[in-house]
């Protein structure tokens, strides 16, 4: 980008292509960006702003760098002007009206902020790539979340990244995926009732056909169904032999049905220590079950 001043371009390789077809394809006008650095991937949002008559764009970050930007001795105050100065010749070359505010500081405390301002239900794009620590990723992920317009579009940043080179190897504590897994998880559920809107109890045939949309994602379809057919399971497995040997048998084969299930439907890991449970798990069976 001519003019602009930036010492990375992760943006440029990863970013920018998928941006390119995902925010045509719902066109925000009220964007949220946690995590903004030298200001890459902000300049291209001021840019489509421009382009799509202006809009408003937030940006949080402390400016004191991550954990691994600290332990390569970035001076994160020229970090903070090289931000400075890319956003105001952004801004400087776009003439359409963009409300563009900076916020200095912790993501928890800046998102409850925006929170007491009533910006509940705003943003119709949320960036998440602040902090890349487990805990510090979930946290911006469920305030975000109550910042996003329903049909709102919330985007994580680093996936996959982890911190390499570690002495302990890989730290599941330090990388983004396991807060991402454990968000989309959990608010599976409650993402596809906020599509649907709040229930309404006006008749038994409307009650029961909004049940029926709860359920008809693949994945909640499938969750329900295995609601209703696991206590006909469990009294097919007590006809057939003593409750001391049918628990731990159902249980057992539950946590390896669960573990395959999440790596093949939620992408997630199945480490060393997975594999190593597993297996112990099957030779318990075989020892509760061989006579």
């Amino acid at each position: 980008m001519d003019n602009f001043e930036f010492t990375t371009n992760w943006f440029e390789l990863n970013g920018k292509k998928v941006w390119d077809s995902l925010l045509p394809q719902f066109n925000p006008s009220k964007i949220l960006e946690i995590g903004s650095y030298e200001g890459e991937s902000t300049c291209y949002l001021i840019k489509y702003l421009a382009d799509k008559n202006g809009g408003e764009l937030y940006c949080i970050d402390n400016w004191k760098g991550a954990i691994e930007q600290q332990s390569r001795g970035i001076k994160m105050n020229e970090v903070e002007n090289r931000f400075d100065s890319n956003t105001k010749l952004a801004l400087s070359q776009n003439t359409k009206e963009i409300k563009f505010t900076k916020l200095k500081g912790e993501s928890d405390f800046l998102l409850s902020k925006l929170i007491t301002e009533k910006k509940f239900n705003y943003f119709d794009f949320i960036y998440v790539d602040g902090s890349h620590q487990a805990q510090d990723v979930l946290f911006d992920a469920i305030m975000a979340f109550k910042l996003l317009k329903v049909k709102g579009v919330i985007a994580f940043d680093d996936y996959l990244w982890f911190e390499r080179n570690l002495p302990q190897g890989k730290d599941l504590n330090r990388c983004p995926k396991p807060a991402i897994d454990a968000f989309t998880n959990i608010l599976i559920i409650k993402l596809r009732l906020n599509i649907l809107g709040p229930i309404k109890f006006d008749g038994f045939y409307n009650t029961i056909l909004y049940c029926l949309k709860i359920i008809s994602t693949p994945i909640t379809f499938f969750a329900a169904i295995v609601i209703l057919i696991s206590p006909v399971i469990y009294a097919f497995a007590l006809s057939r032999m003593n409750l001391s040997i049918a628990y731990p048998l159902i249980i057992g084969f539950s946590a390896i049905f669960l573990l395959i299930l999440s790596y093949i439907i939620l992408n997630e890991t199945i480490t060393f220590n997975n594999l190593s449970g597993v297996f112990l798990i099957i030779l318990g069976i075989f020892l509760i079950y061989y006579k």
